[in-house]
């Protein structure tokens, strides 16, 4: 962004007609420093804009030289590189967004977006300057919240937040993070408060009204999915057959719902249920549902990174809409590949199976 204030304040003053010991007065300060600032060679304290721009009879931002259209046409190339790359490269988009901030240290799009990065990058739990990073974190939900008026981003920065301190409760032992998570989330507004929920009813255009219904209904599958696993996937004290009843449950509704195979955002979420299944029933011994499972898993995920980025959907309550593919991060073989060979506590003599190694090449 490109800045002329020194060229600003000697054209201003000179289409006023003043000298500049005559605007020197004006402003309480040495004629000399109107001629360094004049020159590029010194600027007015930050204070002093606003009675610089006010003497003029201009904004702070016409006496700086900002072009609006360029600085917003700057910040949407930051936005679109967040879009593109946040998922293929978050180092390099912490990088990116880094400068963005300095760059518009009050635009609170980037900041919001600077803050998830941030949080996914540098706050692991051996993460060097950990305290330093929370520090900062919590330092740009404070300006969030005290001066950003757009409610979404509010709440976007108040759930980081959230996850934030109960993940810093998890690593120090220190309840006292895990109580202002719980405080803050007590001030976030109930689903049913939701644009999602409330544009199902509130909207006029029957078209836009039948297309906020059925982003609902997919959404709220999201979110269905997302507490069942929260339920009782990480809590051992339930038992491998109440997690496997759990999951099938979830995938028999995905099934009734999206008659026409077609999950849209939820496909990826059908596929990791069954890789999850795959090792559940294996550690009960159930071998024969555990490679079912593992294979529909590698098919569904073949299929899915192999269908047109752009497809039509005809299931009821989705007639005719599209679904795009996020072509962003890791292909969906890559991450099955990736869960069964390093994350799933499958056994190595599993592993060494023909049936298993055929999964894997069928990932690619």
């Amino acid at each position: 962004m490109t800045i002329y204030l020194s060229e600003n304040i000697k054209r201003f003053r000179l289409d006023k007609g003043l000298t500049q010991e005559t605007l020197a007065q004006f402003l309480g300060v040495t004629f000399q420093s109107v001629s360094k600032w004049e020159r590029g060679e010194s600027y007015p304290d930050v204070t002093m804009l606003p009675a610089i721009a006010s003497f003029f009879n201009v904004s702070v931002d016409e006496l700086l030289g900002i072009d609006k259209s360029e600085q917003e046409e700057k910040i949407n190339e930051y936005l679109d590189f967040y879009n593109k790359m946040r998922l293929k490269d978050t180092p390099l988009t912490l990088e990116a967004l880094t400068k963005a901030v300095k760059e518009f240290p009050g635009e609170f799009r980037l900041l919001v977006r600077y803050m998830e990065l941030l949080m996914a990058e540098k706050t692991s739990k051996d993460a060097p300057d950990y305290e330093k990073v929370s520090h900062e974190l919590l330092s740009i939900y404070d300006n969030i919240r005290n001066h950003c008026s757009d409610d979404g981003i509010r709440m976007w920065a108040k759930r980081l937040i959230c996850q934030h301190l109960h993940t810093k409760a998890y690593y120090t032992g220190n309840i006292e993070y895990q109580e202002q998570a719980e405080q803050l989330l007590n001030e976030m507004p109930a689903m049913i408060d939701t644009k999602e929920y409330l544009s199902t009813m509130l909207i006029a255009d029957m078209n836009k009204h039948y297309e906020a219904c059925s982003d609902a209904i997919e959404q709220l599958l999201f979110l269905l999915q997302n507490a069942i696993s929260h339920y009782c996937n990480y809590d051992d004290s339930f038992s491998p057959e109440y997690k496997i009843e759990a999951m099938e449950k979830m995938n028999k509704i995905y099934d009734i719902i999206y008659t026409d195979g077609n999950l849209g955002k939820n496909m990826m979420q059908k596929i990791y249920n069954l890789g999850h299944l795959g090792y559940l029933y294996l550690a009960i011994g159930d071998r024969e549902n555990a490679l079912k499972n593992l294979e529909l898993s590698a098919k569904y995920s073949k299929e899915y990174d192999n269908l047109p980025q752009i497809t039509e959907r005809q299931a009821q309550f989705f007639e005719n809409r599209t679904y795009e593919k996020d072509l962003r991060g890791k292909t969906m073989c890559e991450r099955m590949k990736f869960l069964l060979t390093e994350r799933y506590p499958l056994s190595a003599e599993f592993k060494s199976t023909e049936e298993f190694k055929a999964i894997i090449e069928m990932l690619g």
